[in-house]
């Protein structure tokens, strides 16, 4: 342990950084989740980018796939071919249009809610639950390619459990666990 209070390191190129990917991906939906809840919303906005590109970027690499960019709408649409659920939710009313401000949020030539060079107008009541179907149903394609017999629990802690299932029409308190294990692929039953 160092005297420093972070220290980052990239890791080597890893074969198994898609869990770890899964594993940020669902702690960063949890503080989006609890960010846009409390009306911290340009933070909770970048961190609602952050889990569904991460989850996205672990399952194109379970597929072997490229994943190069922070384009949300560009990875639903060059990951059609995995599984039907990115060509269908495309489709679905609000999800594209969501996953393009998002991505404007997170950084474009026009400049960014990350740097803050933009400006935004964020309604939590219609993004939370577009972002909860789209974590959700990312989760049951990672789950679905990995083969898992069963959901993978989500680590969150017992003091953000009720924030995380409050309105949320997708995730229940059968798939939480406060084994923090769970956030590094480890199967908590």
């Amino acid at each position: 342990m160092n005297n420093t209070p972070l220290k980052v390191e990239k890791f080597p190129n890893n074969p198994g950084v898609f869990i770890l990917r899964f594993g940020s991906s669902l702690q960063y939906y949890i503080a989006a989740r609890i960010c846009l809840i409390n009306g911290l919303s340009d933070p909770g906005v970048i961190l609602a980018h952050q889990s569904i590109e991460l989850l996205i970027k672990a399952i194109l690499h379970l597929n072997y796939q490229k994943h190069g960019n922070h384009d949300l709408v560009s990875l639903f649409e060059n990951s059609k071919n995995i599984h039907p659920f990115f060509k269908r939710n495309l489709k679905k009313a609000g999800i594209k249009e969501l996953l393009s401000e998002l991505t404007k949020a997170y950084g474009n030539k026009e400049g960014s809610l990350r740097y803050s060079e933009a400006k935004s107008e964020i309604n939590p009541q219609l993004i939370i639950p577009l972002l909860d179907e789209i974590i959700f149903g990312l989760k049951q394609v990672y789950e679905s390619t990995i083969n898992y017999p069963k959901p993978v629990k989500i680590y969150c802690p017992q003091d953000l459990k009720t924030s995380l299932l409050k309105d949320n029409k997708f995730f229940t308190d059968e798939i939480l666990t406060d084994n923090p294990l769970s956030m590094y692929g480890i199967p908590i039953f």
